[in-house]
């Protein structure tokens, strides 16, 4: 499987996961977090994050197992959720607006 994300640039960046293992539904959300947390610090995922659809698709996964990959990214103050249009990446100068809109 690869996953696309549209970078700040323009360009798509695809990555394979066929590595990732879903024996353990927890480590299995956390290993998907882990994933997403990397593109988020090496710029390739910025603005909006892929819906849980989109991540569940992705990622042959549970809806449980991508919520809780979610959680950890909130938890880890990496993503916000605006409730009705989605997640997004937390820059850290957005700590303002990401309170302001329910953020974590």
């Amino acid at each position: 499987m690869t996953l696309a994300w549209s970078s700040a640039r323009g360009r798509e960046s695809r990555r394979s996961y066929r590595h990732l293992r879903a024996a353990d539904a927890v480590g299995f959300g956390k290993q998907i977090a882990d994933h997403v947390a990397t593109d988020i610090a090496s710029g390739e995922l910025t603005g909006r994050v892929p819906s849980e659809l989109e991540l569940r698709r992705e990622y042959s996964a549970g809806a449980s197992t991508v919520q809780r990959s979610l959680a950890v990214l909130r938890e880890r103050g990496l993503i916000y959720t605006v409730p009705g249009r989605g997640s997004f990446v937390r820059h850290p100068d957005d700590d303002a607006g990401a309170s302001a809109t329910g953020g974590a």
